[in-house]
């Protein structure tokens, strides 16, 4: 068996939420790169996001406005994704 050529994708998150799922993965024995592929293979599998998604409250539509920024800023990082 043939090892599979492996991609680099750089993501901007906040600190602190890295901080916290470093804590988490490394309670569960996975690595940041780890856990990222099984959410990605996961999605390409399912063909779908693995979790669900509903709609927000009032209250947290400026968190989408800052998601839609955030976004377009990286739109590389994304089209990079949904290149592969």
């Amino acid at each position: 068996m043939t090892a599979k050529e492996k991609s680099t994708i750089n993501i901007r998150v906040d600190k602190d939420l890295k901080e916290d799922a470093q804590i988490l993965f490394d309670e569960i024995g996975l690595s940041m790169s780890n856990a990222m592929s099984i959410f990605l293979k996961t999605a390409v599998r399912e063909q779908k996001i693995p979790f669900e998604l509903s709609a927000m409250k009032r209250e947290d539509k400026n968190v989408m406005d800052v998601f839609e920024e955030i976004m377009n800023e990286d739109d590389d990082v994304f089209r990079e994704l949904v290149n592969k």
